[in-house]
């Protein structure tokens, strides 16, 4: 007979993070009580929908600028255990005006609509070009930062965000976002070189007009 004890693989820690974010979600202050509503039906796990949508290999949603200053970031992201390179950190600590409440369509390319095994920033660009995008600003990427978790970026097909953002005071790079293994946030930078050349599984942020 099948063996049906289906949480024998699973780390004792990772269950108690999922009991304690049913309670959270469900504002059930008991972790007995929040389990058995689940097991007898009265509460019911759903999948959220996307917060993305996707059309010929570009990947379109929504923010909306709320004042947060660079700095500001650093510490939210810091609070979420991201793991922040010296340079990425330099540039969000930059000076940057926000209209707060403005929402701002955003676009990302994927490396593979190009169907192409590598693919070049001037390719990227060229393409951005096609579609009218425009290089996003830094309150921009970080609100992207925040949208997006390691299982958002594993359903679009990618493995990193790459930033068209453009150089920030004395660092020639742009922004990049990855996640590690253990779904680690990794905020760093990499080269804004037009012939830097790239995999089919990165997305490439840019404004959408």
């Amino acid at each position: 007979m099948k063996n049906d004890f289906v949480i024998s693989g699973i780390e004792t820690g990772k269950l108690n993070a999922l009991v304690k974010n049913i309670m959270f979600q469900s504002g059930i202050n008991d972790p007995i009580k929040a389990v058995r509503m689940v097991n007898s039906g009265q509460l019911r796990v759903s999948k959220l929908s996307r917060k993305w949508k996707e059309e010929n290999g570009i990947i379109s949603f929504c923010v909306t600028l709320d004042n947060t200053t660079g700095p500001e970031w650093v510490a939210l992201f810091g609070k979420r255990n991201f793991h922040i390179g010296e340079n990425a950190k330099s540039i969000l600590n930059s000076p940057f005006r926000s209209t707060g409440g403005l929402k701002i369509n955003m676009a990302i390319i994927k490396s593979r609509s190009l169907e192409k095994k590598f693919v070049t920033t001037r390719e990227i660009l060229s393409e951005a070009q096609r579609f009218n995008l425009l290089k996003p600003n830094i309150e921009t990427t970080c609100l992207v930062c925040d949208m997006f978790s390691a299982d958002d970026i594993e359903d679009m097909g990618l493995s990193c965000f790459i930033f068209m953002h453009e150089p920030v005071g004395d660092s020639p790079d742009i922004l990049s976002l990855n996640f590690g293994n253990d779904n680690s946030c990794n905020l760093g930078t990499c080269c804004n070189d037009l012939n830097s050349k790239w995999g089919s599984d990165f997305g490439f942020v840019f404004i959408a007009p």
